[in-house]
């Protein structure tokens, strides 16, 4: 299989005792790394980040080539992504030792994204870490059962199909998670919060935040445009590239991690709450991708997956060596895949929809793809 380092096989987990003691030792593990939180490390890098993203921000009004102020506003983009995974952190109180700065720190490095911080506590921390990889209880890019994909209409059917590919995962990000979990979650979703009123007061500072810069990417725009520039067209155009280019560029960037983290062929998925373990989902069902230094750098080591699944407040500055502790107890039931553009065409080619009973992937007429993982008498 492309990719695939450590298959996580489809052969039953150690015994319960046995995985337990594993667990603990990793548990021990990770916990003298969490003791590793600093708020100088943490600070230093959510300004360094910050100051990234104010930059090519700034960089965008100050040259007249459209084609530069684009790649900027790309740059911009990543910038944002970059920052959001510091906040990822800090809601997770991994960022640094003390908990109030960790959620001012969140609600900073959340607002490029526009992402209310409470909202993200939730489905992420609550939902995602908590049920990882169950449907129905993780919001993630969960699969579709062939008989779910068949009842529904035509043009969701469509949607669907676009959704796994690689323009799509963008899309399904944008609508299925910042839409309708993050922004505007339905009733039942709301029910849910803890402080319905701290998410309202949260979702209100996110809206400030983005008209706030849509203006003053339009003024900035209409101010500093060439002579002889239409005021408008200045103002629309820099709206666009310092507004919404970024905004779907990162988008694309969360989207591009977030679906690879828990979706491979050698993956499984659930909707049987008693079928549902820790050890299945959070250590076997999570995926460590080894990306290019380059790329390992702009995500802040988020893809060392397993660690931070297992203990989400080891800061993303230890996750590195936390990862390498916790391949070497727990060896071949750790899926490490080395990423690459074709191992991302075949996990989107094979992974369209699942069969819950047989444990395998099918494609959108239902013909397996993958063989089945079901575990010897479940």
């Amino acid at each position: 299989m492309p990719g695939l380092i450590q298959p996580s096989s489809a052969s039953p987990p150690p015994s319960t005792a046995d995985r337990d003691e594993l667990l603990r030792v990793v548990r021990q593990r990770l916990i003298a790394a969490t003791a590793a939180r600093s708020i100088a490390k943490g600070g230093a890098l959510i300004a360094l980040v910050g100051a990234i993203y104010a930059a090519t921000y700034a960089a965008i009004f100050f040259t007249e080539f459209w084609l530069l102020k684009i790649v900027l506003g790309y740059a911009n983009g990543l910038a944002i992504g970059m920052l959001f995974l510091i906040g990822h952190d800090a809601c997770h109180m991994g960022l640094t030792p003390v908990g109030w700065l960790n959620r001012l720190l969140g609600r900073i490095a959340f607002l490029p994204a526009l992402h209310p911080y409470s909202s993200w506590e939730l489905s992420h921390n609550g939902l995602h870490h908590g049920w990882t990889n169950l449907k129905g209880r993780d919001p993630g890019y969960s699969p579709l059962s062939k008989e779910e994909f068949d009842r529904l209409p035509a043009w969701r059917r469509t949607l669907q199909r676009i959704y796994r590919t690689s323009f799509g995962l963008t899309l399904y990000y944008l609508i299925e998670n910042w839409v309708r979990v993050e922004m505007f979650p339905n009733a039942e979703h709301r029910a849910r919060f803890r402080n319905p009123r701290q998410f309202q007061v949260d979702r209100v500072i996110v809206a400030a935040f983005a008209l706030a810069m849509i203006g003053l990417s339009i003024g900035l725009g209409i101010l500093m445009r060439p002579a002889g520039q239409a005021a408008w067209i200045a103002g629309l155009g820099h709206f666009a590239v310092a507004w919404v280019l970024p905004f779907l560029i990162w988008n694309g960037f969360i989207s591009f991690i977030t679906f690879q983290q828990h979706t491979h062929p050698r993956i499984r998925w659930f909707d049987n709450e008693p079928e549902w373990t820790f050890y299945d989902t959070q250590v076997r069902g999570t995926v460590h991708i080894e990306f290019p230094w380059i790329l390992r750098m702009l995500l802040h080591n988020i893809n060392e997956h397993t660690a931070h699944h297992i203990n989400p407040r080891v800061p993303l500055y230890e996750l590195k060596s936390a990862q390498a502790g916790v391949r070497e107890v727990l060896n071949g039931d750790v899926m490490v895949v080395r990423w690459s553009p074709r191992v991302m065409r075949d996990t989107l080619r094979r992974c369209k929809l699942y069969d819950f009973r047989e444990h395998r992937w099918l494609d959108f007429d239902g013909r397996p793809t993958t063989e089945s993982m079901k575990v010897a008498g479940a």
